[in-house]
This record gives structure tokens, sequence and C-alpha cells, in this order.
């Protein structure tokens, strides 16, 4: 009984600690924004940044899901950032700066035709404060990039050519990992705005090897779905939308070991079942780098490759998701 009791106070504390956390995540955003987002601020920066060359790139996010905007931002205030992009913290990597950037809008109204508008003024206000910090370059988070250049708002989109940099070498390292030789690639998601450039890079390499496309547009890609390699070792690359996973569970044979780079990270639910069928579970979880305040969850001790710079020393952060499984 005394045992039960304890159990309950540590779980109260606990409870309180991580809702402190939270509050002061949100307090921290608000403190930022009061004191640094002004363009007379940025044009400063970009002053002393042109002296110096300190900072190399800006980034924007967006929240992967409630659960995560609820983590970061008031209720109350997510109208007044969702098309306006709020300073939100800083990040350094191999030797260069770069300031987070967040909007409250999500995947839904990217999608939205009637919300082009609201793109364009999203992409006139970020390039104004790329150019006031005499930035070199700005990059997004998640579908942003694509319907950027669908609706012809960008011509240029780094985080695409980083990101694939970022998952060849995660590759490359998973293998190293597994002692595995040059075996067959899946790439779920291979007709996206990365994806396709990734099934380029690939098919472009010295090496001969099979390739696969797997689209998701629609659902299950069934046609593409290559049942030939079904009992043999292969490895999926997920690089597609957060939920396609799940679809394609049924499909996965034992040999198969997946390496996502898809924000969020699969769930716990996910990689259990994937576990339960003999399939390990890789993930992207970014690029070598300090920031503040640290991204969350599995993306801790990094940034999202999206987020990254093209550096010659770039470190790609791998993560076995499934090791308590076997």
């Amino acid at each position: 009984m005394k045992n039960t009791k304890m159990e309950g106070k540590f779980s109260k504390k606990v409870g309180i600690k991580k809702k402190m956390i939270v509050h002061f995540r949100k307090i921290f955003l608000l403190f930022l924004n009061l004191l640094f987002n002004h363009n007379f601020v940025f044009r400063v920066v970009g002053w002393f940044n042109k002296k110096k060359g300190f900072l190399k790139t800006i980034f924007v996010a967006y929240p992967a899901s409630e659960e995560y905007a609820n983590a970061y931002v008031y209720k109350r205030c997510r109208y007044k950032m969702r098309w306006c992009p709020w300073p939100a913290g800083i990040f350094k990597q191999n030797g260069k700066w770069g300031v987070m950037f967040v909007i409250s809008s999500t995947d839904q109204d990217f999608k939205n035709p009637e919300n082009k508008e609201k793109l364009a003024f999203f992409v006139k206000k970020f390039v104004r404060i790329k150019d006031m910090l005499r930035a070199e370059q700005m990059t997004s988070a998640g579908i942003i990039p694509g319907m950027l250049h669908r609706h012809k708002l960008i011509s240029e989109a780094p985080e695409a050519e980083v990101t694939v940099k970022a998952v060849v070498k995660a590759e490359e390292e998973v293998r190293k990992i597994l002692n595995w030789e040059e075996v067959p690639l899946v790439v779920l998601g291979g007709k996206g705005f990365i994806g396709s450039r990734l099934v380029e890079k690939l098919n472009n390499r010295v090496y001969s090897r099979e390739v696969y496309s797997v689209d998701c547009e629609d659902g299950i890609d069934y046609i593409n779905w290559p049942y030939s390699l079904e009992g043999k070792r292969a490895i999926i690359i997920n690089i597609t939308k957060k939920h396609a996973l799940s679809n394609y569970l049924p499909l996965f044979w034992p040999d198969l070991v997946l390496i996502n780079e898809t924000y969020p990270e699969p769930s716990k639910q996910e990689i259990a079942a994937l576990a339960k069928k003999g399939n390990k579970v890789y993930h992207v979880a970014g690029v070598e780098a300090s920031s503040f305040p640290s991204f969350p969850k599995a993306y801790a001790g990094g940034i999202p490759a999206c987020a990254a710079w093209n550096s010659p020393d770039m470190k790609v952060i791998v993560k076995d998701l499934s090791k308590e499984f076997f």
C-alpha cells in the first residue's frame, strides 16, 4: 500500500514537471517574439552577419499534430502565426548558425487551393526575413517545399538536396550496422517532391542496384509494390506522408528493414507491429547539431535534415527505434 502511494506521488510530480516544461516553452516563444520579432532586429543581425558571416540559414517548421502544437504555443496565439513566421530558436551545424521559425498552419491549410494567396504572402514574408538577416538559404519542413514548388512560388529547394544526401548516408550506415551488402531498395513515396529526387539519386549511383518506387498518393500502390522481393533481404525507405506507413504494414515481410525519414517518427504501436513481423526500424533523426531549445522526441540531439545546410562534414544521426524488441 505504501509503495502504491509513493508511486502515485511520483507520477503526480512527473506530471506537474511536464506541465511546467510545456508552459515554459510557450512563455519562452512569446518572450522571444516580443524581443526579437521586429524588422529592425533582423536588420541589425543582418549587418553583423554581413561582416562576420556566422548565419547560414533560416528554417520554418509547423506542428505535425495537435499534440505538437499544444506543446509549443497557446491556442489563442495560433491565429497570429498561421502565415507569419515567428522566431522559435537557434541552432549550430558544422560551424554555422541557423534561426528556426514556426508557423501554426497545418498540412490541410497548405493543400487548400483557397490558401494560395496566403502561401504567397508567407513566402514573401520569409524571403524578406532572409534578406534582412542576410542568410544564404531558407528552408521549410514537411510538405511546404513541395506545395510552394507546385504553385511556382519558389525555384530552389535546398532542403530536398540535403534530405536526399542525409537519407543516402543513413542507408549506408544502416547496412554497415546490419553487415549487409548492397540489397534492393524500396522508396515509399518515391514519386513525391523529395522521394522522386531520392530515386533519381539512387538510380544514378556508380553501382548497379534494384530501386523500386512505390507511391501512396491514393492509398496503397499495389501495382508497384515489389512482390518479387518477398522473402529476400531488402530495405524500405519511408519518405512519404506520416500516416502512410500503417497502410503498408500488412505487406511487410520478415527480411525487410525500415529506414524512416518521415516526421514524426513511427508510433510505438507501429514499431511493435513491425517488430512482431521481424522488421527492424531505424529513424533518420536529422543532422548532428546543437540547438536551443532542443528539437522534440526522436530529433533531440540534432536538427531535421530539411533544416540543415549542405556541409561536406555533415553527420547524419540514425536511431534504432526497435532495439528493445531485438
